[in-house]
């Protein structure tokens, strides 16, 4: 009987165990890149602007300020969880889409699919990865 209860009493103190450490699925990548002007070639220093991922950035979302030499980084969003996962089917049909806006340029869509990073599948049993994808120089046309 005693090592009926010590083994129950092991089995619960693992799934508690289980339980408290928190995990996280990546639904999208981290992306990186620089952001010209189109006409003049130019890198956009330190202008504010909103750059997100299509349907998860919320519209809320702080503006990024670019970097001096127009770099920008936009962290990966995640689902973080504990004991059972998060349902992801509503997150397998989203476009892979970044948008890009700021202030007197037209607005940008960039696809993001073909490049390394590859979108999971909703019953996929796996995590998924920190991934990264460099987008290199992303021109913006000026607004007529």
């Amino acid at each position: 009987m005693k090592k009926i209860i010590t083994l129950l009493l092991f089995f619960c103190m693992t799934v508690t165990l289980s339980a408290c450490s928190q995990k996280e699925i990546y639904l999208t990548p981290e992306v990186t890149g620089y952001i010209y002007n189109n006409a003049t070639k130019e890198p956009l220093r330190q202008q504010k602007g909103f750059i997100g991922f299509n349907g998860l950035t919320p519209n809320d979302a702080p503006e990024l300020v670019l970097n001096k030499d127009g770099s920008f980084t936009l962290k990966p969003i995640a689902k973080k969880y504990y004991l059972f996962k998060p349902d992801m089917h509503e997150y397998s049909n989203m476009a892979a889409l970044i948008y890009i806006s700021f202030d007197g340029f037209k607005v940008k869509d960039i696809d993001y699919s073909e490049e390394t990073y590859k979108r999971i599948k909703a019953d996929e049993g796996e995590f998924r990865p920190y991934k990264k994808v460099n987008l290199g120089v992303v021109y913006l046309d000026p607004e007529k």
